[in-house]
């Protein structure tokens, strides 16, 4: 949601020109870029900046979403100083009905308070509706604004406020300007789409090692995916970006929900063991984005059902249901019986069995292939496990459910009521599953109180289901 305004004029500027006047005014400017497209904001205080754009008209000034007090008082003072050199005259969004005659009063106090309250309810609901942090570009660095930095703030979904925004923002300002002179991990480096030129190419963030060593960066900045390169013997592991802090580690600190800032000494060593962790994220198609349970049959994805009787496993009735809140910030995971047949990207649902009120309460996707580890059952077995990114949690015993004997019914030829954890349904079983999911998901929407349930990624389709 940013905001423009087009000061109309046949003069030209020099950048100088701009920045020295707001400098006489007593702004403090930092630049980051020049014309066609200047991008400034105020020393230690701007989080997104204002640009100034070469248009044939004139010149667009626009300040982005998200923008911060510091950049909404900037922009009026930029319109002023541009109408002033120019001798143009300014039009809001350039609309011929909407002249702005004095930005300083028309973008005041009053705007700027509209301005942080429309960005933050906007982007909260965002983030709250698809589970996944939205990723802007600051003055020096981009930022990404989601679920665990809102729960560092204790942000209320349902109450969003122009205090509470401007806390999160004064967080990220620090952290832009603690960037500003570090070394970070972007690159020129695209990845094309195979088959399709047409689609957009993905960037990459890369560490990397040559002669042995580690070569030198400070923070782990965003792109499309990340990569660890070994230079010396050609090898290289590509996940996507979004799964890069879960292999980060004990030698980073999470500066937002996905980039992450080198705390102390990254040796060969350590290099490698986080190229190790990577692999379980690796995918066969870096531009393929699994769907959730409840959008729709995919024949890309195969759906496994997972098993839980609170009785005799090692997750009890009272954890599951504290962490129904924590769907979006907290760490779940599974052993997968099918696990050889199961990858990342593809899609789950867990059922409880046993005793009490059973179905299904909770459906995701696998975050990461299968891996090995420790029996949760104490007995010694070989047990693979696999990483869990939920789309929908609930509580047995509050909240409506699709119950074991409606599965049971539609799908009578699956075991609903135990066995192994981790079974691959068929193709048509599958289908109905999706079916049935997407009718209780619709159902659930106005349920949804992230104590009781817990729910996103719920989306509508006009017409006809998809098969």
């Amino acid at each position: 949601m940013s905001v423009c305004v087009t000061v109309r004029t046949k003069k030209e500027l020099k950048s100088e020109e701009i920045l020295k006047t707001l400098a006489d005014r007593g702004e403090k400017i930092v630049v980051v870029s020049d014309f066609p497209s200047i991008h400034f904001g105020t020393a230690y205080e701007s989080l997104r900046g204002i640009e100034v754009n070469k248009q044939e008209s004139g010149y667009e000034i626009r300040v982005c979403s998200f923008a911060n007090e510091a950049d909404l008082k900037l922009y009026g003072k930029t319109i002023d100083v541009v109408m002033q050199l120019t001798g143009g005259k300014a039009y809001y969004e350039d609309d011929d009905d909407d002249e702005c005659i004095n930005p300083i009063e028309k973008f005041g106090t009053e705007w700027m308070d509209e301005q942080l309250d429309a960005s933050i309810r906007i982007n909260s609901i965002l983030i709250k509706h698809n589970g996944s942090p939205i990723t802007m570009d600051g003055l020096f660095a981009s930022f990404c604004l989601g679920p665990r930095l809102l729960k560092s703030h204790n942000f209320d979904y349902a109450n969003p406020s122009v205090e509470k925004c401007k806390a999160i923002q004064e967080d990220l300002v620090n952290i832009q300007w603690f960037l500003a002179n570090k070394k970070d991990t972007s690159t020129r480096m695209l990845i094309q789409h195979p088959e399709d030129e047409n689609e957009r190419p993905l960037s990459v963030s890369v560490i990397s090692v040559k002669d042995g060593k580690v070569c030198e960066f400070d923070y782990v900045s965003y792109a499309d995916l990340f990569c660890m390169m070994n230079l010396d013997t050609g090898e290289m592991t590509l996940i996507h970006f979004s799964d890069a802090w879960k292999i980060a580690g004990d030698h980073f600190q999470m500066l937002d929900d996905y980039q992450f800032f080198r705390e102390e000494e990254f040796s060969f060593d350590d290099f490698e063991k986080m190229r190790e962790r990577a692999k379980n994220y690796e995918v066969g198609n870096l531009f393929e984005h699994p769907s959730f349970p409840g959008t729709g049959y995919e024949e890309s994805q195969r759906t496994f059902v997972l098993m839980w009787n609170p009785g005799i496993s090692s997750v009890k009735l009272e954890a599951h249901n504290k962490d129904i809140p924590e769907m979006t910030t907290g760490y779940f995971n599974w052993s997968v019986f099918e696990h050889e047949k199961a990858r990342k990207g593809d899609r789950f649902f867990l059922v409880r069995c046993g005793e009490g009120k059973t179905g299904v309460v909770m459906s995701g996707i696998f975050d990461t292939n299968p891996y090995l580890g420790e029996d949760w059952s104490g007995r010694g077995r070989k047990v693979y496990y696999m990483d869990m990114e939920l789309n929908a949690i609930l509580n047995p015993e509050t909240a409506p459910m699709v119950t074991t004997a409606e599965l049971q019914e539609a799908i009578p030829d699956f075991n609903w009521n135990g066995g192994s954890s981790g079974r691959l349904l068929t193709e048509e079983q599958a289908k109905v599953m999706e079916k049935i999911w997407r009718k209780y998901l619709l159902s659930i929407e106005d349920k949804i109180d992230e104590v009781t349930i817990n729910a996103n990624r719920i989306q509508h389709w006009i017409g006809e289901d998809k098969e």
